[in-house]
C-alpha cells in the first residue's frame, strides 16, 4: 500500500505589475517556497496577506502549491 506524505508549500504571489501598449494588465510572480504544508487555506491566505503587504505592486491573485513525497 502507498502512502502519501506532504513534504512542503509553495506561496504564489500574481502582482500586477503595470499596463502594455494594448491596455493589458501586466503581471509578475513571486514564489516563497518551504511553507508549513500543514496550513489552512485560511491561514495560508493570512500568510499571503501578510507577505503581500510588503510587495511595492498590488495583488492580483494567491496560488497554493503543495508537493508531496509518494512511498511504496
Amino acid at each position: 500500500m502507498s502512502t502519501l506524505m506532504d513534504k512542503n508549500s509553495t506561496l504564489k504571489l500574481k502582482l500586477e505589475t503595470g499596463i502594455n501598449d494594448k491596455g493589458d494588465a501586466t503581471y509578475s510572480t513571486k514564489s516563497f517556497g518551504d511553507i508549513n504544508p500543514g496550513l489552512t487555506d485560511d491561514e495560508f491566505l493570512g500568510v499571503a496577506d501578510g507577505l503581500a503587504g510588503l510587495q511595492s505592486h498590488t495583488l492580483a491573485e494567491v496560488g497554493r502549491v503543495d508537493t508531496s513525497i509518494l512511498t511504496a
